[in-house]
């Protein structure tokens, strides 16, 4: 899982047209720490696109931005699919599970 610190990571990602996961991470949250972790398993199956990692702590300002930018209420723990360069699907807190992501990924194939 890449890390992302700067906004122009998700310029370039979404310029590319390439489906992608975006999952906003705070270290300092037991929910975040379960998301990560369905995250992981949903990677290691293989089924799943490319997933980058944003700390919303550290990274606060480009969280915002990409909330603002997008237009997506921000929340930590917070996952987002990118295809063709727009978000097509979100989730957060508790509805982050392997299923809901492996899910979310099946229907963008």
């Amino acid at each position: 899982m890449k890390k992302l610190t700067e906004l122009k990571t998700v310029t370039d990602k979404n310029e590319s047209g390439d489906t992608w996961v975006l999952f906003k991470h705070s270290y300092q949250c037991g929910i975040s720490a379960n998301a990560l972790e369905e995250l992981e398993k949903a990677e290691e199956s293989g089924k799943c696109p490319e997933i980058i990692l944003i700390d919303v702590i550290a990274s606060r300002p480009v969280s915002l931005a990409i909330a603002e930018q997008f237009k997506i209420t921000h929340q930590s723990p917070q996952v987002i699919f990118f295809h063709m360069g727009k978000p097509v699907w979100h989730a957060s807190h508790y509805k982050i599970t392997a299923e809901t992501v492996l899910n979310a990924s099946e229907k963008m194939s």
